[in-house]
């Protein structure tokens, strides 16, 4: 009998297990992103993890991923099979016209060495981060089309390689609710925990280099910001920012002393120390907005299947 009541016990407790698991994998699953075409007939020169030939734009979309990009130039054209190979997308045609702009007399001298000089080409690019704004680093490339994650970035956004782009409020401090209203303003919500695991890998979360990726300097010191992690229902019971409960990560980063077990709920703030804080909601205080991916405000798919054009826009 009594070891029909451990097995009973036992059996309950792995299935409670197994369907928490299962649970938690179907939220986090629905957090998934996609790639949107943004520009034809340009690249980004963003940073690039890395390069390489594939068949089609599903693989380039595999290889961003399996490398943790943002966003990505993708030449859908035909690859050269060697150096030289003129026949393929080797080259870009906008570098091709001006080279027959800034000298007509040697111009198969020259692009021979255009060809020479070149860098070995690959039809799939994953980039670190996307561009944001006015994307001020695309360049014309017959060879490329750019497809990012956040195809319509605000200019002040700051990127953090490989985990997504941020907004930082330290000067405009706010109560808990009052922020999470501001980041859904800006399309994004209160910066969830698994990114901030991520970006405390990184060293710019300390007081001393903060300020390094925040457009205004900072006026006074930075001791702590809400991100996207509160009590819910219940004392000890924490979701984030899109109601994943706290139970559905493996990390943690508690201070000392918390959570702290105070009556009123709370909100969690990250440290200047990179630990976790808990502090009344009502509290005003800086905040990390994270953004969501977002598709262009226009996105026309036939543009690219259309021949780059050397003389009107292509966008």
């Amino acid at each position: 009998m009594h070891s029909k009541i451990v097995f009973i016990f036992i059996f309950f407790g792995c299935l409670t297990l197994v369907s928490s698991q299962l649970f938690c994998s179907d939220l986090l699953k629905r957090n998934h992103t996609k790639f949107y075409p943004v520009r034809h007939c340009q690249r980004s020169n963003k940073t690039r993890i890395a390069a390489k030939n594939v068949a089609n734009l599903n693989k380039c979309i595999q290889f961003a991923e399996n490398n943790q990009a943002l966003a990505f130039n993708f030449g859908h054209g035909k690859r050269p099979q060697k150096k030289g190979d003129q026949d393929g997308d080797l080259l870009n045609l906008f570098d091709v016209k001006r080279e027959k702009e800034e000298n007509k007399t040697k111009i198969e001298k020259n692009l021979q060495e255009l060809v020479e000089n070149s860098d070995p080409y690959f039809n799939c690019e994953v980039l670190s981060c996307p561009e944001v704004g006015n994307m001020s680093t695309m360049i014309n490339d017959t060879r490329f089309d750019y497809y990012s994650l956040y195809g319509n970035a605000p200019q002040n956004a700051t990127c953090f390689p490989s985990v997504g782009l941020f907004m930082y409020y330290y000067d405009d401090r706010m109560n808990y609710t009052e922020a999470t209203s501001t980041c859904e303003g800006h399309r994004g919500y209160l910066a969830q925990i698994q990114q901030v695991f991520d970006i405390n890998k990184s060293p710019v979360i300390s007081q001393s280099t903060l300020n390094e990726n925040v457009g205004a300097p900072l006026k006074i010191p930075i001791r702590h910001a809400f991100i996207g992690l509160k009590e819910v229902g219940r004392k000890g019971s924490f979701a984030d920012s899109l109601g994943i409960p706290l139970q559905c990560y493996r990390y943690r980063a508690w201070a000392p002393k918390f959570p702290s077990e105070e009556k009123r709920l709370g909100c969690v703030a990250l440290t200047a120390s990179r630990s976790w804080k808990m502090f009344d909601c009502r509290k005003h205080a800086p905040f990390i907005c994270e953004l969501k991916p977002t598709k262009p405000r226009r996105i026309n798919r036939r543009k690219f299947n259309r021949r780059c054009s050397l003389k009107r826009p292509n966008n």
